[in-house]
């Protein structure tokens, strides 16, 4: 009978250990599944905001009809008048000219 006894005593103890070991693992699953929960959240928030990203960034870069004709005209006020500029060549042919004629 004693040995019966020690027998269950020894069983009890294994259920025991095993007990603590599955409320363990128990314990880490239910803070994975808070976790995952967390990050699903964030998922469709992320989501949520790349299909608006696309037009916010629309209307951060359109450019308004005004902003382009101030561009233009400002643009056109500071054309200079290049027609009375020389190139390299023709002021060298210039001065082989005048080189020239005063031969």
């Amino acid at each position: 009978m004693s040995s019966e006894l020690e027998l269950l005593r020894q069983r009890i103890t294994e259920l025991e250990a095993e007990n603590t070991k599955l409320r363990q693992i128990i314990e880490e699953n239910s803070k994975r599944e808070a976790e995952s929960a967390k990050h699903k959240v964030r998922i469709e928030e992320l989501e949520k905001n790349s299909l608006n990203n696309p037009t916010n960034m629309q209307n951060l870069c359109s450019v308004g009809e005004e902003d382009i004709s101030s561009c233009v005209s400002i643009a056109k006020q500071h054309v200079a008048d290049n027609s009375d500029i020389k190139s390299m060549e023709e002021r060298e042919t210039d001065a082989f000219l005048v080189e020239v004629y005063k031969q």
